[in-house]
């Protein structure tokens, strides 16, 4: 997804859309609806670098998919870092029961 893109699934249904083993959700953009990251599926904030990805709907990772993000200074948000950023008060960001960190360097 490109910055300022937006990609929307509202209408499919109240289930929004679940990404399969091996699909990425990558980008700078805005998410409308509900995103269910499956077994092996992937987020990604950022195209070829740091990026913010934000969603308007719930979002939630299995325990098996994977989570890609960039740590960097604390300075501003996708500039340094990524980040994930929620448009609604009440959305929520379920990460499974199997969340493990690896590869800092």
């Amino acid at each position: 997804m490109g910055a300022g893109a937006t990609f929307d699934v509202t209408a499919k249904s109240t289930a929004g859309l679940t990404l399969a083993a091996g699909q990425e959700l990558k980008g700078s953009g805005t998410a409308l609806g509900n995103f269910a990251l499956g077994t092996g599926s992937i987020l990604t904030p950022g195209t070829t670098g740091v990026g913010i990805l934000s969603f308007s709907g719930n979002l939630s990772l299995s325990a098996t998919s994977l989570f890609n993000f960039e740590l960097g200074a604390n300075t501003a948000p996708g500039t340094t870092y990524d980040q994930i950023r929620f448009l609604d008060a009440f959305s929520s960001f379920d990460i499974g029961s199997g969340v493990s960190f690896d590869s800092f360097g």
